[in-house]
């Protein structure tokens, strides 16, 4: 515009004044300019083009979505640190809903949403979350914001090399960043330990979490991270899976086969276990003893196929669409309860087996230990003892090398094998303990992993709490908790009756207002 207005200054200067009679050069028209825009702020005029630009089709099936959060103070839980506020994008999918990812989520505290050329916001509910594929859906509070929504339908499998855009509000403005798939393999998602079917771009610029993959009008997937300069999303083949199971109250999400496997390229190796160059196939390293192979399928058995597809010395068969795909792709297409096909090689021999699938549970399968989940209870205290699960979240208390400076029995007990099975591989910690008279000759103790209460596992806070209520040890009319801490590290033994007063005086001394953070609740 500034151009326009110089060209139109020296045109006049090279004119100069009109003369009564004098005959003025033949001169080009010019675009009309609008006076109140000569005279505008730059910030209206840019305005009207973000406006213009909001023309999209896709501002009304993307929207933005506002979460605030407030974590929990890692050290001292029943703190919170200071409210932040993120902007992401939120996509509406079939059935009205709006998908977005589940690590946004963590430690919300409230979250809305406001659609294009609205300034009226709009609270949002949670209705799922599946943290395996870190993937959430989210529904207006009130109607009203449903209307003028339109759904994104999904799209087909992207190959290898395909173009698309990543969609997103930034400054009040939709914006593309044009992306190519370059890579497609499997990863673990931000919030979970499941091998999963991923999609790594190359990016104009980098896109921001949560932003959708567009593709000729379609949802062909969802930006879930962006790590060292590369963008990585989730297929629309896994989203479908999602959704089609979400509204159901027997989701049976993602499935697990219950084996750790490893490639089989050493001619040695191969050799002694009677599994020729020719043949293929991956060789089984464990079993999980509750997993559906159990029984069945042994260690230093040769994986030769899934599901009828020969796989090749890496655990590969050859998609369709793909080319080479790891078969723990196969697993993403099943749910738990669905049966599957395996053919083995063991002394030389075939044999196939057919299973039925667990649903995987990331939450307490810790090789990558997944982050909080959403919604879920940061934290124990009895008698002064402080329990946490391990996840993320705390493990990076330490620093983004929290694998080098986090006690070594929570980083081994971290890079635990990822299938282990729901019942038997979630971790809790006594993090600290709040001194008090109470737990006199306790009060050293830190960061120990919890093996039993009361002579019962404890893999869960759920577990946790059902042990110290179910089961207390009685000994002459007094009930006692016995807490066995893992690796020979001792007993704890505190009194289990009689608590109120000393709930009371511990969430006084340390300024603890959540009376529910306590077993049993300060009353």
């Amino acid at each position: 515009m500034k151009r326009a207005l110089w060209l139109l200054l020296l045109l006049a200067v090279w004119q100069g004044p009109a003369t009564a009679g004098a005959q003025s050069p033949p001169v080009s028209p010019t675009p009309s300019v609008n006076a109140s825009a000569l005279n505008a702020p730059a910030a209206l005029v840019f305005a009207d083009s973000i406006q213009q630009y909001e023309t999209d089709p896709l501002t009304t099936s993307v929207v933005r979505v506002y979460v605030s959060h407030q974590p929990f103070d890692v050290i001292s839980p029943w703190r919170k640190k200071g409210v932040e506020i993120n902007q992401i994008s939120g996509t509406v999918v079939p059935g009205g809903a709006i998908l977005v990812t589940a690590d946004s989520l963590v430690d919300a505290t409230y979250v809305e949403m406001s659609k294009a050329g609205e300034s009226a916001r709009y609270e949002l509910v949670t209705t799922f979350v599946d943290p395996e594929v870190n993937l959430a859906l989210l529904e207006p509070k009130a109607p009203l914001a449903l209307p003028h929504l339109t759904p994104l339908e999904l799209s087909g499998m992207l190959p290898f090399s395909a173009a698309c855009d990543a969609v997103g509000w930034q400054a009040g403005q939709l914006y593309r960043t044009h992306a190519r798939v370059v890579d497609i393999g499997m990863r673990h998602a931000p919030t979970s330990a499941y091998w999963v079917a991923t999609y790594r771009l190359d990016a104009s610029d980098m896109p921001h979490a949560s932003s959708p993959l567009v593709r000729h009008g379609r949802l062909a997937g969802l930006v879930d991270e962006t790590v060292d300069h590369a963008a990585y999303a989730i297929p629309a083949t896994i989203i479908r899976h999602f959704l089609h199971d979400s509204p159901d109250t027997k989701y049976r999400g993602f499935a697990a086969i219950g084996l750790t496997t490893e490639p089989l390229v050493s001619p040695e190796t191969r050799s002694l276990l009677k599994a020729p160059t020719s043949t293929g196939g991956v060789r089984v390293v464990k079993v999980n003893d509750q997993g559906p192979c159990a029984n069945l399928v042994r260690t230093n058995d040769v994986l030769l196929k899934v599901e009828g597809l020969n796989l090749d010395d890496h655990g590969r068969y050859r998609h369709p669409v793909w080319g080479r795909v790891s078969y723990q792709y196969l697993l993403n297409e099943r749910r738990g309860g669905d049966k599957i096909r395996l053919t083995v090689l063991r002394d030389g021999k075939p044999l196939t087996f057919t299973v039925t699938l667990s649903r995987f549970h990331s939450q307490r399968a810790l090789e990558r230990p997944p982050l909080r989940r959403p919604g879920a209870r940061p934290y124990l205290i009895f008698g002064g003892l402080v329990f946490q699960e391990l996840d993320r979240t705390y493990l990076e208390s330490w620093g983004r090398d929290w694998q080098d400076e986090a006690p070594v029995a929570l980083v081994m007990a971290a890079r635990r094998t990822a299938e282990k099975s729901a019942a038997d591989s979630g971790v809790i910690v006594l993090t600290r303990v709040l001194a008090d008279d109470f737990n006199q000759g306790y009060e050293n103790i830190t960061n120990q992993i919890v093996d039993q209460v009361n002579g019962r596992r404890i893999h869960t806070l759920e577990d946790l709490e059902a042990a110290l209520s179910q089961a207390p040890v009685k000994r002459a009319g007094k009930e006692y908790a016995v807490i066995s801490l893992a690796y020979d590290q001792g007993l704890i033994v505190l009194r289990s009756d009689g608590l109120g007063p000393v709930h009371r005086r511990i969430a006084a001394k340390y300024a603890i207002d959540a009376s529910e953070a306590f077993f049993p609740a300060v009353q």
